[in-house]
């Protein structure tokens, strides 16, 4: 029973070492390519994930490949630019396999593993970000204006001639971090300063040059405007005196009536508001008030009946005090 058992697991091991030597493995994220003594041709590529069968022993050598986008970066490399400065940059590329068979056959006759290919893509990848940063300016790689996406795009185009033959495809190469040297850092700063300081300049320039347009237009605005004044308040002042010429001379054909008129103005303008006055009735305009005419005319005065009685004014005498007295005068109509 024990030789029994012995067989038994001798012949299973021997089934097993055959499937293992006979069968292989594809991944979903692989391709693999099988050798069969030494040669390939595109029926050896598998990129079907799943078990595959295979000629036992040393006849055929297989080899996967990861599929899957990687990762390529550069360490820190000092460029130097067009204008004779430098700066320090590291760059990134993304990358796979081109999945085509001819494509899977030139990679794995190129390289013999994906870190392989990886080593080879960092060392292209340098060469590439030298021969593309050079051609541009320092301030073109950075400020504001900044060219450094277009030199991306130059150093992709750059890898992809290069490595596409051997069936890699660049996916995307970026700058991931840009530094400046120690020995250029206050050059480049001195650099900068001088350049802020001609931009301020510029700016300060046209602003003062934009103050004075707009203080000019002001000042045109302004000397219209007053001129437009000085003329309209000329012909107001012309009105004016050409009405003030009419009205002297309307008053001069009547003097004794235009001082009347003069009088009642001013009695209205004093008695416009509540007010209480105590002024002498010898006064113009205030002695029309009084029934004493001290300027010696005549003062009509309403009586009773049909009659008018008039107010005399006489020399003052020392028993009349203020020297006025009334005489009633009668003047009657015819009788009915």
């Amino acid at each position: 029973m024990n030789r029994t058992f012995a067989v038994s697991v001798g012949i299973l091991l021997l089934v097993v070492l055959v499937l293992f030597s006979t069968t292989y493995t594809v991944r979903f994220s692989e391709v693999a390519v099988r050798t069969t003594f030494g040669k390939t041709s595109t029926a050896s590529v598998q990129t079907k994930p799943g078990i595959h069968f295979r000629y036992p022993l040393f006849a055929d050598r297989v080899t996967t490949y990861d599929t899957r986008v990687q990762l390529a970066l550069t360490p820190l490399v000092e460029v130097p630019t067009a204008d004779g400065l430098s700066v320090v940059v590291r760059a990134f590329l993304m990358w796979k396999m081109d999945q085509a068979p001819e494509a899977v056959l030139r990679f794995a006759g190129s390289y013999a593993t994906s870190r392989e290919a990886d080593d080879a893509l960092r060392n292209h990848l340098v060469t590439a970000v030298k021969a593309s940063l050079g051609r541009y300016g320092f301030d073109d790689l950075i400020g504001p204006d900044s060219k450094l996406a277009a030199a991306e795009q130059d150093i992709q185009g750059q890898l992809e001639s290069v490595v596409s033959p051997q069936g890699i495809t660049p996916v995307f190469v970026g700058i991931s971090q840009v530094q400046l040297p120690a020995k250029i850092t206050k050059a480049v700063l001195s650099r900068m300063q001088a350049t802020r300081t001609k931009l301020a300049e510029t700016e300060r320039s046209s602003g003062h040059a934009e103050a004075r347009r707009i203080t000019g237009a002001a000042n045109t605005i302004i000397s219209a405007l007053q001129a437009f004044a000085e003329q309209r308040a000329e012909e107001i002042k012309g009105e004016a005196n050409r009405k003030a010429a009419d009205y002297l001379h309307d008053m001069s054909q009547n003097e004794e009536f235009a001082i009347f008129l003069v009088h009642l103005d001013a009695m209205r303008a004093g008695l416009k508001d509540t007010a209480t006055l105590i002024l002498s009735d010898r006064a113009a305009p205030w002695h029309l008030l009084s029934q004493t005419n001290h300027s010696g005319g005549p003062i009509p005065h309403p009586v009773d009946g049909d009659s008018m009685a008039t107010t005399t004014t006489d020399d003052p005498s020392p028993d009349s005090g203020d020297g006025a007295s009334i005489e009633p005068t009668a003047r009657r109509g015819p009788s009915p």
